[in-house]
């Protein structure tokens, strides 16, 4: 068995600096007052025997289990392990195991010095039946857990512990194949069921096929006769298809000479044309460098103008920065804010004071309002006018929103699903009062937040109003602002007041120079444009000699496409008549190859040589043999006799044949049915076994517990208990409760005391361990509610337990090994009983811990 020889803490929760626990081999007991940083040592054995979650260790994070000292960058935790009698995979006779944690919540695991990972850890603790979420670790409100569990949760404790999940793989595994045995089962059902009426229409269908040939040998002849007349007539128009392809040929010649005539006269006009191309480009050569030099001066006329605009919206922002300095020095004053408060009774402050950001967001939230975030607010307009007249008593100038004026921002009609592509709307990140939602609508609108330039693509510049976290700005307009944005702390360390007086005059004077530049540049336009208008006529003339020689090429051009659209016609009319004709040679081929078989059909089906000779008489018909044939009565007879045909419905040909060999088909189903019969009962035999031994271990492991749970329970209490099935015949169709007596009468577990149902909950967890024993316990406050008459009878069953190891014949209803036990408290009177005695207090907020003699 291996035994927790000693724990090694180290800058752990309250513990500051390394604190070596040798730990008894039976009863070691910790106690200390409340808050003294005692429960933290079971946090610290959770901890390095591999807890994830920090909550299980009382705390947020796993950074949090560092003692709060700031100096403090990292926390461990180690064990020994007796492993004297080599139960774990070593030769050495002490394993031992460390975790560390840092400020980075970064965790580590060690194996005897070296790094290990937590899994490998795990599993060499659960050689030893050493489970961190096991039920011999006991936390603080773990009984409570323990006792309102549902009845099924607790038949659950009892499954886990004997570990029949395993049943249930192989019972689900036989319950698909059950069904995959009964799906064959409906379905060699359903084919012998159809199988069988098969047999019982052969007959019909054998005197139906009789009738069938009858009809057939006369509808065959009607249609050997009805092909014959139709291959005669397709013969006829292959021969005035032929006469018209010549015809078309002899056309396509004219045309052809045409055309040759219409290219030379074409080739005589395009001469004159290029001749005056030439002398027009002669011209243009001189007038496209004219052209050149206006649009030189147009381009630079353009780029001063919009200098000149840039540098007069520069003047104006200059000035309006002016003034906002101004007021941003001035309004956070508290004296002057008082004295606005006394002066204007709807004074409420400006925005930036008003509304909170949330801090993630704070760089797009101020670039969406920019300098409005200066602006005063007020309750109406006669405030807002007060406003201004103390500013202008003081040389200030302010924008005014007053709350009773401003109209909230309509919303966006899509906003709802394009926010669920961002991060958000920017409204619901500014946090004020209630009353101000509507200056926040106000401000913000259906302003989004993105991530970044390709989130604001994603969604789509110029839907939606936009900010990015980095502060670029997009506008519907489809305009985007970005660049430098500058942070909060960096401006702090800016002067208040920047004088751009200097500034402005410069801009001023280059607008002057800029404009006197353009009016040279307007007279330099004007020279041109006289010369080009002269130049324009002498063009007019040549251009007016060009378009009649192009006029009179068109229409040539013209009367050319006319011809040859004709000569087209006349290729498509030929192709459309050979395609025909190929048509009809195809058809013919087809009609005497149904012709020749429609004469093997009909002595196929006559089996006559008399009739066989009138097939082939029939069969010579020439043209003018045609003429005295009813076609529409042979027609009507063959309507006639189809109609006769149909009502017959299908034929089966081979009927007799066929139903020997479905019967025979039939009885191999059968066979096949009794053998799906035998797997489904071996099957069902299967599931009856496995689920019969899924039972049997459960109700060993059940029988097992719920003795030792009387016993214990008679132990450690002053009344009697024991474990009952909810349903004895089929245990895992409900739960399992408690049923416990005093004095003789049954009471509900709700009924008792919180000792007393933390008793309950103890003798399940020692019943537990009892049928799958751990090497230690760990138990935090287990008796926080007890009384000190139950105390003293918890504290002998802990002595014995930890003292006292049971041989094999009494393992139905005791321990057979021997456990340590590591218990927490606050109740002195389990001193006596422990083996080995810490006590833990608190000196200026850390945790000292110290052996007690003689363990007292």
């Amino acid at each position: 068995m291996v035994y927790l020889s000693k724990l090694t803490i180290k800058n752990f929760k309250s513990f500051a600096g390394v604190h070596e626990i040798p730990i008894d081999n039976n009863f070691t007991l910790f106690v200390g007052p409340n808050g003294s940083g005692k429960s933290n040592i079971i946090d610290a054995l959770c901890f390095v025997l591999g807890k994830s979650s920090a909550k299980s260790m009382r705390a947020d994070q796993l950074d949090k289990l560092i003692n709060q000292n700031p100096a403090i960058k990292d926390a461990s935790v180690s064990i020994d392990l007796d492993n004297s009698d080599l139960l774990l995979p070593f030769d050495e006779k002490t394993i031992v195991i460390k975790r560390t944690i840092n400020r980075n919540k970064e965790s580590k695991y060690f194996l005897n010095g070296k790094k290990e990972q937590r899994q490998k850890i795990l599993e060499i603790l659960n050689i030893a039946n050493i489970d961190p979420d096991g039920h011999n670790i006991v936390l603080q409100n773990d009984l409570l857990r323990i006792i309102l569990l549902s009845d099924l949760e607790k038949r659950k404790i009892i499954e886990d512990l004997c570990g029949i999940a395993t049943f249930d793989g192989k019972i689900e595994i036989s319950r698909k194949k059950l069904d995959c045995v009964e799906q064959n089962l409906r379905e060699v059902n359903i084919i012998l069921r159809e199988r069988q009426k098969i047999v019982e229409n052969y007959e019909k269908e054998r005197a139906k096929f009789e009738k069938h040939q009858k009809l057939m040998s006369e509808l065959k002849k009607i249609d050997l006769t009805l092909a014959k007349i139709e291959l005669i007539d397709i013969k006829k128009e292959q021969i005035t298809k032929k006469k018209e392809i010549e015809e078309r040929q002899k056309n396509l010649e004219k045309i052809d000479l045409t055309l040759k005539e219409k290219d030379i006269e074409a080739d005589k006009i395009r001469q004159k044309i290029d001749n005056l191309n030439i002398q027009i480009k002669k011209k243009f050569s001189g007038k496209e460098t004219s052209g050149n030099k206006a649009i030189e001066f147009k381009y630079k006329l353009e780029n001063n103008e919009k200098e000149i605009q840039r540098k007069k919206e520069r003047i104006d922002e200059l000035k309006d920065i002016q003034a906002t300095q101004t007021i941003q020095q001035v309004l956070p004053e508290s004296s002057i804010s008082k004295e606005l408060k006394k002066i204007v009774e709807g004074y409420y402050g400006t925005v930036g004071e008003l509304l909170r950001f949330d801090s993630q967001y704070t760089l797009p939230l101020k670039m969406v309002i920019g300098r409005q975030i200066n602006n005063i607010v007020v309750e109406r307009d006669l405030d807002a006018k007060k406003v201004i007249e103390w500013l202008k008593q003081n040389r200030m100038r302010a924008t005014i929103l007053p709350m009773s004026l401003i109209k909230p921002q309509p919303h966006h009609p899509n906003e709802k699903n394009l926010s669920m592509q961002a991060i958000g709307l920017c409204r619901d990140f500014v946090n004020c009062d209630p009353y101000f939602g509507k200056l926040v609508d106000f401000l913000y609108g259906s302003t989004l937040i993105v991530t970044d330039f390709d989130g604001g693509c994603k969604i789509g510049i110029g839907k939606i109003r936009m900010a990015a976290l980095d502060g670029t700005l997009f506008s519907t307009s489809g305009a985007i602002s970005g660049g430098f944005a500058e942070t909060s702390k960096k401006a702090q360390n800016q002067p208040k007041q920047v004088n751009y007086d200097e500034e402005i005059k410069k801009l001023e004077s280059n607008i002057i120079s800029l404009e006197k530049e353009n009016s040279q540049i307007f007279k330099q336009i004007e020279t041109l444009q006289k010369t080009n208008q002269t130049q324009t006529k002498e063009d007019q003339q040549l251009f007016d000699q060009q378009a009649q020689l192009q006029f009179e090429r068109d229409e040539i051009l013209k009367q050319k496409d006319s011809t040859f659209s004709k000569k087209m016609e006349f290729h498509r009319e030929i192709n459309e008549k050979k395609f025909r004709v190929e048509e009809i040679e195809n058809q013919i081929k087809h009609l005497l190859i149904d012709v020749n078989k429609d004469v093997k059909d009909v002595a196929d089906v006559n089996k006559d040589v008399k009739d066989v000779a009138d097939v082939n008489k029939d069969n010579n018909l020439k043209e003018e043999d045609t003429s005295n044939i009813d076609i529409n009565s042979l027609k009507l007879q063959r309507l006639q006799l189809n109609i006769e045909l149909s009502q017959l419905g299908s034929i089966n040909s081979v009927a007799s044949q066929e139903c020997e060999v479905y019967v025979a088909k039939y009885q191999e189903i059968i066979e096949n049915k009794k053998q799906i019969e035998e797997e489904k009962k071996e099957v069902l035999n299967i599931i009856s076994d496995i689920s019969l031994r899924k039972k049997n271990i459960f109700m060993q492991a059940f029988n097992k517990v719920s003795k030792l749970f009387t016993k214990i329970l008679n132990e450690i209490s002053f009344f009697e208990g024991e474990i009952q099935l909810k349903n004895e015949q089929d245990p895992f169709l409900d739960g399992l409760s408690f049923v416990i007596s005093k004095k003789g009468n049954i009471f509900g577990i709700n009924a008792f005391s919180g000792g007393e149902k933390s008793l309950v909950a103890i003798a399940l967890i020692f019943a537990l361990q009892g049928y799958k024993p751990s090497p230690f316990y760990i138990f935090d406050e287990i008796d926080a509610a007890l009384d000190m008459k139950v105390s003293d009878k918890l504290g002998e069953y802990l002595t014995k337990k930890a003292n006292t190891k049971f041989d094999e014949t009494n393992q139905e209803i005791e321990d057979i090994h021997h456990p340590q036990i590591i218990q927490i408290s606050h109740n002195r009177n389990l001193v006596e009983y422990a083996s080995k005695v810490y006590g833990v207090t608190m000196i200026n907020k850390v945790s000292q811990i110290y052996e007690l003699p003689n363990g007292k």
